[in-house]
């Protein structure tokens, strides 16, 4: 089945749902959460509206525009400094993270990484996860630097690339990056574990 990233997206084919008449009007943005029913053996998308009713993915796919999401919500692993703030691994890693700021990129090419973009031009892009997860990144260094996950909101131009899960699976580029909050630990580990019992880890 297919997954969708959660966030916002535009309704293509205004409609009503359920019982209560709930209207989705066209050209709206709602957002987009997922809620595991379970008395059911599948998964339902649960759209936000002033209350909220769940649909099914195909009927998601018919009625918004589920490739050019408004926003998507990501996760990113960050360096924390010293000083509390909070930095990118590699790329661009002197400059820190504006939480409730959205941060248009740069494209920044740097020894040692493919440089890549969300589009065709040198646009750059914001390299982030679906998930909390990247089994190839150290979330513990020896060092003794700390690293954290955090909650971001993407916008703007998007593209993915298909990895490997032992990379934690498909891998988004943003154009437009909003961090949101510092996860805490027992908050990724939850996710990390419903991820791999998803992909049979």
């Amino acid at each position: 089945m297919k997954h969708y990233p959660e966030g916002a997206y535009r309704c293509t084919k205004g409609f009503t749902h359920g019982n209560m008449g709930l209207m989705y009007r066209k050209d709206k943005t709602y957002n987009l959460s997922y809620e595991v029913p379970k008395a059911l053996d599948c998964d339902y998308v649960l759209l936000g509206n002033k209350r909220q009713s769940r649909v099914s993915p195909e009927f998601f796919e018919e009625h918004f525009d589920w490739e050019h999401p408004v926003s998507v919500k990501v996760y990113k692993l960050v360096r924390l400094g010293k000083d509390g703030q909070c930095y990118p691994l590699f790329i661009g890693k002197d400059e820190p993270f504006q939480f409730g700021t959205v941060m248009h990129c740069q494209y920044l090419p740097t020894k040692g990484f493919a440089p890549r973009s969300v589009d065709d031009s040198q646009t750059g892009g914001w390299h982030c996860c679906f998930t909390p997860v990247a089994p190839h990144l150290s979330e513990k260094l020896a060092s003794g630097c700390e690293r954290v996950w955090i909650e971001c909101e993407g916008s703007g131009k998007i593209k993915t690339y298909h990895r490997g899960l032992h990379q934690g699976g498909d891998w988004i580029l943003v154009e437009n990056l909003k961090p949101v909050r510092v996860m805490p630990w027992d908050e990724v580990r939850t996710l990390q574990e419903q991820f791999n019992k998803e992909h049979g880890i």
